[in-house]
């Protein structure tokens, strides 16, 4: 927990009483934290980059600073590497915490004087967000070489405030973008970011902090609290629930700011700010939003079991998923019985898949986003032979085992 003054730690392990354990003076207005190893990176404006020994929590001490020449708003630590917003992204080795080294960095401009606050790595992939005159932008790095970071595509949108934080999640990167609320880009082609969702809450609230877990977004509305989104359909998110911090003096409520936000586990650390000096670490229970999300049930069924051979009428089973629609789902099943998919040079097939050419066994089937059924439809295939009755089975491959048979 930082101020504008110290650093404090405090002990946790029991949410409802946190306690100080250690406190350290004199490292300036430190903005923004990222822990790893035992040590605790922090920016500080001006100042650059500070990194501070937590291994004795108790006792925590300033073991190295780097100054970076800009303003250092924004930290995230990979291995041994931190990358540092401070109008630039720089890539700086902290193998040695005590002598901190630059190693490249990438010039980024977001339209007039504009500069980069925010920044996120995952892997050989970083996500910068700048802000202008007006405007913002998004970038995207190949920091694979971290001597020479390349950028790969960009993307422009109106801001007014500032890009505060942002926060990579797979091919989704999600932006606390200041009065413009939550923003949503697509990054699986870092070639070509594109938006693809927004949440505001409304003009005058800030968005200034952003976590993901799962399917909601943790955002720090600043005045409004706590926002948690639900991003399942990230074209079009929702507010699922919120949480404001209250605080009083002398009988008299006060102006709260929230402007951070860390989810570990079940609970939702806050840090806000407050007028008369009470503002402090709040801890809420977010358990309704970070339960593991139950894996969806998929049944198999049939409407008929036995058609003739000749019969006009097609057999038709129907996959059907409980649960959560809201995104494309993928099921494998598998096909056996006595009846022939594929041909062989004495006897001709018995059936086929509807709007399909393969004989493979092994098959899947989709169901589109927003669905809770999915067909499949066989057409037996008539001949003029004498035999007796066909099978065809189709089984579910994964989760509950469900097997339907029908005859042809």
């Amino acid at each position: 927990l930082s101020s504008t003054a110290d650093l404090s730690i405090l002990n946790i392990s029991a949410s409802t009483t946190p306690t100080l354990t250690g406190q350290a003076n004199g490292l300036g207005n430190l903005s923004d934290v990222d822990v790893s190893a035992g040590f605790l990176y922090a920016t500080d404006g001006r100042s650059g980059l500070r990194i501070i020994d937590v291994s004795r929590p108790s006792a925590p001490t300033l073991r190295g600073t780097y100054v970076s020449g800009g303003d250092a708003s924004d930290v995230k630590v990979a291995g041994h590497l931190a990358y540092v917003a401070d109008g630039n992204v720089q890539i700086i080795d902290i193998s040695n915490a005590a002598a901190p080294v630059l190693l490249g960095s990438a010039g980024i401009a977001a339209g007039l004087l504009g500069v980069v606050t925010a920044v996120d790595v995952a892997g050989n992939l970083a996500v910068a967000a700048s802000k202008g005159i007006g405007t913002g932008r998004l970038t995207t790095l190949n920091v694979s070489h971290p001597k020479a970071p390349r950028k790969l595509g960009e993307i422009s949108f109106a801001l007014e405030g500032t890009a505060n934080t942002v926060q990579i999640v797979g091919n989704t990167a999600y932006l606390a973008a200041s009065n413009r609320g939550l923003k949503i880009f697509d990054i699986s082609n870092p070639a070509m970011p594109r938006l693809k969702g927004e949440y505001a809450y409304n003009s005058s609230a800030e968005a200034y902090d952003v976590q993901v877990v799962g399917n909601y977004a943790f955002v720090a509305f600043g005045l409004f609290g706590l926002e948690v989104i639900d991003i399942r359909n990230p074209a079009a998110p929702t507010l699922a629930a919120s949480y404001k911090p209250s605080t009083r003096y002398f009988g008299m409520s006060v102006t709260n700011t929230t402007n951070s936000v860390e989810v570990v586990g079940n609970l939702a650390y806050l840090t806000v700010r407050a007028s008369k000096d009470l503002g402090g670490l709040w801890i809420v229970d977010v358990s309704p939003f970070t339960a593991p999300t139950p894996s969806p049930t998929v049944t198999l069924s049939l409407a008929a079991a036995t058609i003739p051979e000749d019969s006009p009428a097609n057999l038709i089973f129907t996959f059907t998923r409980s649960g959560s629609t809201s995104n494309a789902l993928t099921v494998n099943y598998s096909v056996a019985g006595t009846a022939r998919l594929a041909a062989t040079s004495a006897d001709p097939a018995d059936y086929r898949f509807v709007g399909s050419t393969s004989t493979a066994t092994s098959r899947s089937i989709t169901f589109a986003a927003g669905s809770a059924t999915a067909s499949v439809t066989v057409d037996p295939t008539a001949d003029s032979r004498q035999e007796s009755n066909d099978t065809v089975s189709l089984q579910l491959k994964a989760g509950r085992s469900e097997e339907h048979t029908s005859e042809l």
